[in-house]
């Protein structure tokens, strides 16, 4: 019986994180010039959370930028300072309680 209710415990806690992540997004365009605001417009949080975003210039997740506080729902004109402009792209990583919610790679134009 304990093996059994270690199981149900661990499908349910997977099937939250699945339901959390379903309802966590972000809702903008994909590139923007480059600058030291990052726009993301409006984010989805299933939960209270952050924004974290990396340098992605290699297409792996490198040094963190920047973390910016986000509320559950809806979070509009969303926008993080980087304090200096990126040398590429970035990684947009939604997260509450540890547990990555949604990512999006943004495309950084040059001007």
């Amino acid at each position: 019986m304990t093996k059994f209710a270690l199981i149900a415990a661990l499908t349910a806690s997977v099937a939250a994180a699945s339901a959390a992540s379903a309802d966590s997004n972000f809702s903008f365009d994909a590139a923007q010039n480059s600058g030291s605001i990052l726009e993301l417009g409006v984010v989805n949080s299933a939960a209270d959370g952050v924004i974290e975003v990396y340098d992605y210039r290699l297409g792996e997740q490198g040094k963190l930028l920047a973390v910016e506080s986000v509320h559950a729902g809806a979070n509009r004109d969303t926008r993080i300072n980087l304090n200096s402009e990126p040398f590429g792209d970035v990684l947009a990583v939604l997260k509450s309680g540890g547990q990555v919610l949604a990512t999006q790679q943004v495309d950084v134009r040059a001007n």
